[in-house]
């Protein structure tokens, strides 16, 4: 085996982002849906809409993790500007200082590429309807991201993004949630709604918009809902589809119901049903096919959005492969017996904080992430996710292209591998160690 200094696990669908997901799917998919709806477009417009900026967060690999890959370890500062493209919309790019080049949603590069959009012709192309959708994603994006980015070690300081500082930064939700700024999050649906309106103008549709203030309560009850189980329901009053998988996506508490076997969402064209269940929704992980920006990248960064290579040694595999097996199929009172042959000298206790996170994010309900901190005889195993050997796998959101179950690439004298859970889509796991697999620090990281 060669020797590992530094091993990275990334956990994140999102959308997830390293640089995606502020705003989580409940506002990026189910919101933009219903405002859509509501602007007068029919069911099979509305989601040609809503999916694109939903998959603009979603998926392995997609930009949110581009940004660690390319940026942070290739250290490759092109990610950084598809990364402003898409998710920070400061006025200046990079490189600068974050203080130099803060997110503003009254900078006019922030409605640019939803402007850009709207006078194209043929607004009844899907394809154009698709991009119209990408582009809300960064106009809504600059609301939730408005702020100072915060610096991570293992990134350049004068490219990197992350949820803004007085957010918490990359160790917090709180830029996620609408509940935690109704005001905010009510000015960017105002402001998605009369984007929306703009862009439907030159269209005949059969329905007539309504007038927003006919919308500002049903929007501030949204913009409220603090759980899954109150986005769901306000889905669910208003007719919008999916409503169990687009609050499954969220950091939310559960606040009632778990949400762990509700399925996920189905982001393929066409109208999603108020009832059925999708069996198998590979677009929403994978993002087939063809999923890339409607913007302008470099071809090498192209590539590795559509097709991640995976070229570690056999050994390096193996080892990846060993302890994401141990981690995800062990009982959560026995990770550390589980995980010592993969962490070199250090003996670790069940109230260690390496293995505090690593169980915390095997938790059911994301939204309460202080319960892993209980005492092991505390520990309850129904509220975890505890795969066996033959299905560990599929706990695991494949890499996009090569399905494989993690990224993993020999670099230099590292190993370096991102995988991503499927029950905690909106985090990166950075765990760091020595070459005799002693793990140095780990950082639970919410870069979007």
């Amino acid at each position: 085996m060669k020797p590992i200094k530094l091993i990275v696990f990334g956990l994140a669908l999102a959308a997830a982002s390293f640089c995606a997901h502020a705003y989580e799917s409940d506002l990026h998919y189910g919101l933009t849906y219903w405002l859509a709806t509501q602007a007068g477009f029919d069911p099979l417009q509305s989601q040609e809409i809503a999916r694109q900026n939903e998959l603009t967060d979603t998926g392995m690999l997609d930009a949110k993790h581009a940004i660690i890959w390319d940026l942070c370890i290739l250290q490759d500062t092109r990610a950084s500007l598809l990364t402003r493209a898409l998710h920070f919309r400061a006025k200046r790019e990079p490189p600068a200082s974050p203080a130099e080049r803060p997110v503003n949603s009254t900078a006019r590069y922030a409605m640019g590429q939803s402007n850009s959009m709207i006078v194209e012709p043929h607004h009844e192309d899907p394809d154009l309807q698709s991009k119209f959708g990408q582009a809300l994603h960064g106009w809504q994006d600059s609301f939730s991201h408005a702020g100072v980015s915060n610096t991570f070690f293992l990134c350049p300081d004068n490219w990197i993004w992350s949820h803004p500082v007085d957010k918490g930064s990359v160790f917090s939700h709180a830029a996620d949630q609408t509940w935690m700024d109704v005001k905010k999050c009510t000015m960017a649906a105002s402001s998605t709604y009369d984007l929306l309106l703009r862009y439907r103008a030159p269209l005949t549709l059969g329905t007539q918009p309504k007038d927003w203030k006919d919308l500002v309560a049903p929007v501030d009850a949204f913009c409220r809902a603090s759980t899954k189980v109150q986005k769901a329901d306000w889905f669910k009053a208003e007719r919008v589809p999916q409503a169990e998988a687009i609050a499954k996506n969220t950091s939310l508490d559960d606040g009632g119901h778990s949400f762990f076997k509700a399925p996920r969402i189905d982001l393929r064209r066409g109208v999603p049903s108020l009832n059925a269940v999708p069996a198998n929704v590979p677009e929403y992980e994978q993002q087939e096919p063809g999923w890339l920006p409607a913007i302008e990248m470099d071809e090498k960064l192209q590539a590795l959005l559509m097709n991640p290579q995976t070229n570690a040694s056999p050994q390096a595999q193996a080892y990846a492969r060993g302890f994401l097996k141990a981690w995800l199929t062990a009982p959560p009172d026995q990770l550390p017996e589980a995980l010592a042959p993969f962490l070199g000298k250090r003996v670790l206790s069940q109230d260690d904080e390496l293995i505090t996170r690593l169980r915390r994010l095997r938790l059911k309900d994301q939204g309460h992430p202080e319960a892993a901190n209980a005492k092991s005889g505390r520990i309850n195993p129904d509220d975890y996710v505890t795969l066996n050997g033959d299905n560990w796998t599929t706990g695991l959101i494949p890499v996009r292209g090569s399905k494989a179950e993690a990224l993993v690439t020999d670099w230099g004298h590292e190993i370096l591998v991102i995988a991503i859970l499927r029950n905690a889509p909106n985090e990166v796991l950075m765990v760091v160690t020595t070459q005799d697999f002693e793990p140095k620090a780990i950082s639970s990281l919410i870069f979007h």
